[in-house]
């Protein structure tokens, strides 16, 4: 009977470090608008991301005026995870700015943040890639552009960009070297026009996207979690050969 029941723990064991990743990451993202997206936390193909309670913010500038900008309830936010290890989320919405009146400007500008991690300890992050979808700006004497990116700080940062008068660079990635989270990261958009002919200028968008890109994690990493396994197994048999 007590051999039975120290292959039963064993078993338990092995089955419960199995099922950790996916009882700690249950819910896969939804569709959903940015405002009910902030405050929580879910999971794309095999990465999971934290949107905290403060992860958006929007300003609008109007002829060097400060204003209030996008409404996070318009932005709808779109998951695809068809590939796990690639997985990719789009924002869409009203990305669209106009000005009116010779030397008139617009400018409106959001960014949302997250953390994320890896719901496999195999993985880590080696890549992140930004994009934008459907970007159309003025051409001159009129002035427009569309920017996205992020900013990671040394070593990561990315910034897709069409620009009039300027070669577009889209998409934009870096590399994340195998980092294994990420404790802060971020989308930022940025849509500005100016009118050089009176008759009015638009610049826009019809959404942007981001993307990480996984690789196997470092082999100390994997060695860690075997010797982990290891240990806890010969805890668990040192228990049944020695039954109190």
């Amino acid at each position: 009977m007590i051999r039975k029941l120290c292959v039963f723990r064993i078993l338990a064991l092995l089955s419960a470090a199995a099922l950790l990743p996916a009882l700690a990451w249950a819910d896969a993202c939804q569709q959903t608008s940015v405002s009910s997206l902030v405050g929580t936390s879910c999971t794309i193909g095999d990465v999971a991301y934290t949107f905290g309670s403060g992860a958006f913010a929007s300003t609008s500038v109007i002829n060097g005026v400060v204003g209030s900008g996008i409404d996070a309830s318009s932005l709808l936010f779109t998951p695809d995870d068809s590939n796990p290890l690639a997985p990719i989320f789009t924002i869409s919405g009203p990305l669209s700015v106009t000005a009116t009146g010779l030397g008139n400007a617009t400018q409106q500008l959001f960014t949302l943040l997250w953390a994320a991690a890896p719901t496999d300890g195999s993985l880590a992050f080696g890549g992140a890639t930004n994009a934008l979808i459907g970007a159309t700006v003025p051409g001159a004497p009129s002035f427009g552009f569309v920017n996205a990116g992020n900013n990671l700080g040394d070593p990561s940062f990315t910034n897709a960009i069409l620009e009039t008068g300027f070669p577009a660079v889209n998409p934009s990635s870096t590399s994340l070297d195998s980092a294994s989270s990420i404790p802060v990261d971020g989308l930022f958009a940025d849509l500005g026009v100016s009118d050089g002919t009176g008759a009015g200028a638009t610049a826009s968008a019809t959404g942007l996207s981001y993307q990480y890109q996984l690789v196997p994690a470092p082999e100390p990493s994997v060695l860690l979690l075997m010797g982990t396994a290891l240990l806890s197994l010969i805890i668990v048999k040192k228990a049944c050969l020695h039954p109190r």
